[in-house]
């Protein structure tokens, strides 16, 4: 390994050992520009518990003897006993430091709860529907690079063959154009049926994993169980890994995203999944 490359190893290395990674850009001369980031909060408790608030039919998390409290200093509670134990975990899991920024599942719960950005339901399921003609998958590469154009074929096909069927519907596919494809609304009916018959508190869970992948697609096809979390997240990979297969992979970088990926889909579907009681 060349000296250069033992020196962008070793800032890589640190910065994984802190797990904050600084994205400025390492210039050629290896000047990085110094950031400062705040400390992160010592663990202050010893035990995780978890308590049912019968009265509000809600659980809560307890550290110590104190309640867990939202950012909008709320009594942090959920519906979900399976839930609030996963919750629970996350905190139980943190060692010396609390690192906020890996429990996903709490922030979730935050956001739900406090609601910062006083967004509806209704609101929430346009998001998502707006985003369904940026959709990874429904985007091919020209003819010209005809190898990963087969690939696409092969493994997104069957999945927007599915999510037609599923969802009664026709979406167009746009090839080798930068281009955003018409989708009516009238075409997407069904799809809005559904988002808007689940929960308020679970509709952020779906928000969360989609943005991950960067698909509505492939988020509900794992939503509803035709694809599990690593399928759908190498599915909407599909592009990066084809050419990391044939330029080679960036040391770290691309392992932390994959991982980072993974984390944060598994979190939205898990969060959805044990908030998914249908409103009529």
């Amino acid at each position: 390994m060349s000296s250069v490359m033992f020196k962008l190893s070793s800032l890589v290395n640190q910065q994984l050992r802190n797990k904050v990674l600084d994205r400025t850009l390492i210039s050629s001369n290896l000047c990085v520009p110094r950031r400062f980031y705040p400390q992160l909060p010592k663990r202050f408790y010893k035990e995780v518990t978890v308590s049912k608030n019968v009265e509000d039919e809600a659980f809560e998390i307890n550290l110590d003897d104190r309640k867990l409290k939202t950012p909008g200093k709320r009594i942090f509670q959920v519906k979900s006993e399976g839930l609030a134990h996963a919750i629970a975990h996350e905190w139980a899991s943190q060692e010396e430091h609390i690192r906020q920024s890996f429990m996903h599942l709490t922030s979730l719960a935050n956001t739900a709860q406090d609601n910062p950005h006083n967004k509806t339901k209704f609101e929430l399921v346009n998001e998502l529907l707006s985003h369904v003609s940026e959709d990874t998958i429904l985007y091919r590469v020209p003819e010209s690079n005809n190898k990963l154009l087969e690939l696409q074929k092969e493994k997104w096909d069957p999945v927007i063959r599915w999510f037609e069927s599923e969802f009664k519907t026709s979406l167009p596919i746009a090839r080798g154009t930068i281009f955003v494809p018409d989708i009516p609304e009238s075409s997407l009916v069904h799809v809005r049926n559904y988002l808007s018959s689940q929960s308020f508190t679970g509709i952020h869970g779906l928000v969360f994993g989609i943005d991950a992948i960067r698909s509505v697609i492939l988020g509900l096809a794992v939503a509803k169980k035709y694809l599990g979390v690593r399928e759908a997240v190498d599915l909407g990979r599909l592009e990066t890994t084809f050419q990391t297969d044939h330029w080679g992979n960036v040391e770290w970088a691309h392992d932390l995203e994959l991982q980072e990926t993974l984390a944060r889909v598994s979190a939205g579907i898990l969060f959805f999944s044990l908030n998914s009681q249908p409103e009529s």
